[in-house]
């Protein structure tokens, strides 16, 4: 009954069943998970804690549609 009217779940997976096949790439060499937000401010918000963070890619820009307002950040655990 606390669930929201439009709920969001991602899982993401990896498997060891399959390391005799020898090293493969994992999502290389681009990958990226799309997040939207609510507003403009909201990517100015994590545009900012990722700078500070030292993990921005991408300052805040606009892209052509479908896309729209984004910035990339990097996995902060991965340098």
């Amino acid at each position: 009954p606390d669930q929201a009217d439009t709920p969001f779940i991602l899982v993401l997976v990896s498997f060891d069943r399959d390391r005799e096949r020898g090293p493969r790439p994992t999502m290389a060499p681009f990958a990226h998970l799309g997040i939207e937000v609510p507003s403009r401010a909201d990517i100015e918000r994590v545009a900012a804690m990722a700078e500070a963070d030292g993990c921005l890619v991408w300052k805040p820009t606009d892209l052509p549609d479908p896309v729209g307002y984004v910035c990339a950040v990097r996995d902060p655990g991965v340098r």
